[in-house]
């Protein structure tokens, strides 16, 4: 996997999913310019190349990516030539999906986590994802396998 014997160590042990950190990612070449984007954005300008050149009018010696990564982190709307399967719709929420009702899937790598964990401590939402996922049959396998492994390695107390 990659991961240091450490790492795995404290993620065995760990009594909840370890969330990943979120760096804050700084303006760094943009922060003399900060006040100028924010005021270009706010009327409504979200074309990063036309705020490139501006800035570039300005004395801006950065490239035309940092310009778009700003911009990228701060859009209200999906960006022009954005490809419509990336596009939200209008009725279309995070909480539901194309499937109805139901709530949207756990990803992989928490998937990966809660099989490993012991089925009392999993939340109710988390079991009903489960239940869902676990519908296959090879699916339904799987988490078995996985469940007796994590059984077998926290016998040998790792």
């Amino acid at each position: 996997m990659g991961l240091a014997r450490g790492t795995v160590r404290s993620y065995a042990h760990a009594q909840q999913f370890p969330e990943r950190a979120v760096r804050e990612s700084g303006l760094g070449i943009l922060a003399p310019y900060r006040e100028y984007l924010e005021a270009r954005l706010a009327e409504g300008n979200e074309n990063a190349a036309a705020l490139w050149r501006e800035l570039q009018d300005c004395g801006f010696a950065g490239s035309a990516k940092q310009v778009h990564r700003w911009l990228n982190q701060r859009r209200t709307t999906p960006a022009k030539f954005t490809p419509h399967k990336w596009r939200t719709g209008p009725t279309e929420t995070a909480s539901t999906s194309a499937t109805g009702p139901f709530p949207a899937l756990i990803s992989p790598r928490q998937l990966a986590w809660r099989l490993v964990q012991a089925p009392q401590s999993i939340d109710t939402a988390t079991t009903e994802a489960l239940a869902r996922i676990s519908q296959d049959p090879e699916v339904a396998k799987g988490r078995d396998l996985v469940r007796r492994f994590a059984e077998l390695i926290g016998r040998c107390g790792v």
